[in-house]
């Protein structure tokens, strides 16, 4: 299954007028195989068997950020239910960091 769901993070910051901080917000595009995700599209796993997805929910926490620098920025208090079937936008908050090459989480 790690092959066949791949998570596409884009990440986008915005730049409040009058602030150093940026605002992060974090869009998670979700793909089966090289298409986009949909529930009820047919797939198959590594191993040749035909499958599909009628429900896929699931958690994300202990989330950071890290910039081209190496400076971290941990999100300990946000959890994120995700449902694939729905789009999922979360607004990180106003933070510090700029060029942000990584995002980490469980």
């Amino acid at each position: 299954m790690k092959k066949i769901f791949t998570l596409a993070f884009l990440l986008t910051a915005f730049c409040n007028a009058g602030f150093s901080q940026n605002n992060l917000m974090l869009n998670i595009n979700h793909k089966l195989a090289d298409a986009d995700f949909a529930l009820d599209l047919g797939a198959k796993n590594n191993l040749d068997n035909n499958f599909k997805v009628t429900r896929l929910q699931y958690y994300i926490s202990g989330i950071s950020v890290i910039n081209g620098n190496g400076t971290e920025k941990i999100f300990d208090k946000i959890w994120i239910l995700v449902d694939a079937a729905n789009p999922t936008f979360v607004d990180m908050g106003e933070i510090e960091l700029e060029d942000i090459s990584t995002i980490k989480f469980h």
